[in-house]
């Protein structure tokens, strides 16, 4: 099945935009950091959702038994488990040292955690290893490597989607995929916030992904759409997320709810049945790479992000200018992306292509 490579160039972007949401404000205080938009780039996490549900839907419309199930978990079980485990163990091996060794050679910059405890640590690493950690099954944490939890949702929905393909056949799964997401839509506007993470994120990544999957019966027509509309995707982009930052939480009504997955939904549709300016851009060779690496960046980050600030800051300090906050994140997205090469080529590759051998017939 051929890739398109344009949305892999826009998941690459989303998630470096995810990484500035994470930036420390203690090391990034300057209000280019702290503008709305780089505030809210949280919800990114949700474009990667519903491009889970398509780009899926796209390559497994439907399976003929339960063998084809267990392949496709399998399958699914082989790219994302390698680097969960190893980026999970490795932030968990950092929090160890943290907690202990490090607070008493860099006081002032490394500050244990009131609560810290190895036990609580190490429930956090199960609960992250057994895709558990957007559920409720072992607390209402966000695991161990706090944007791990996204994948734990990711699984879930793997799941539902193997099953409902193999029990519901056209018009009948396509319903209950509308059925599933508008359920979902209710429960998380009953909780009151939609951009659940810990013991709720599962739902939160079934309305995305499903909504995913109900594009793909759309977005697979021959429909164009006039190139001098991606014109319109960076105002649009930056309305939509004002809309999210200037809305307190507990004030989204159902339709704020439902405006999420809609635009990420109607982003992908433009992209898909346009060819203008911002495909030229996402289809160039760095965004590509960025793109192809756009996992491990992802789950990455979080430990990058808890290292080099604090050990760059021992050197010179970040707050004094525009400047230096500027350089000091230009060293760190160096760094991950470095980082992220060789566990992208170690971790995600080579480690699947051992276990495609030990675990797929």
């Amino acid at each position: 099945m051929q890739r398109i490579e344009k949305l892999d160039g826009l998941r690459g972007i989303f998630s470096l935009l995810v990484v500035f949401y994470h930036l420390p404000s203690t090391y990034f205080g300057h209000q280019v950091f702290q503008n709305f938009f780089f505030k809210t780039s949280y919800c990114f996490v949700d474009f990667f959702f519903v491009l889970s549900g398509f780009v899926l839907s796209y390559r497994y419309d439907s399976f003929k038994n339960t063998s084809s199930i267990v392949d496709f978990v399998k399958k699914r079980f082989i790219r994302l488990f390698p680097l969960l485990a190893f980026s999970s163990i490795v932030y968990f091996l950092y929090e160890i040292v943290l907690q202990t060794l490090m607070p008493g050679l860099f006081p002032k910059n490394f500050i244990p955690q009131a609560d810290f405890s190895i036990s609580s640590s190490f429930l956090s690493l199960i609960d992250t290893l057994f895709f558990a950690n957007s559920t409720p099954l072992f607390g209402d944490s966000m695991g161990m490597n706090y944007p791990s939890w996204s994948i734990s949702s990711e699984m879930i929905s793997y799941l539902i989607f193997a099953l409902f393909g193999v029990l519901f056949k056209g018009f009948s799964k396509k319903l209950l995929q509308f059925a599933l997401v508008i359920g979902s839509l209710l429960f998380l506007y009953s909780l009151g916030n939609y951009f659940q993470t810990g013991s709720f994120g599962f739902v939160r990544g079934i309305v995305g992904f499903f909504s995913g999957c109900l594009l793909f019966s759309v977005g697979k027509t021959d429909f164009k759409i006039p190139n001098f509309f991606q014109w319109l995707i960076l105002p649009f982009l930056m309305l939509f997320v004002y809309e999210i930052h200037g809305i307190p939480k507990d004030e989204w009504n159902f339709l704020n709810h439902l405006s999420v997955p809609m635009f990420f939904s109607g982003l992908i549709f433009l992209i898909l049945h346009s060819q203008g300016i911002v495909s030229a851009f996402l289809e160039t060779k760095p965004i590509q790479y960025l793109g192809k690496i756009s996992y491990s960046v992802y789950l990455n980050h979080a430990l990058i992000l808890g290292i080099l600030p604090k050990g760059i800051s021992l050197i010179f300090n970040p707050l004094g200018s525009l400047f230096s906050q500027l350089v000091l994140i230009s060293i760190i997205l160096m760094i991950l992306i470095l980082y992220s090469h060789f566990t992208f080529n170690w971790i995600e590759i080579k480690t699947a292509n051992f276990l495609k051998k030990k675990i797929l017939h």
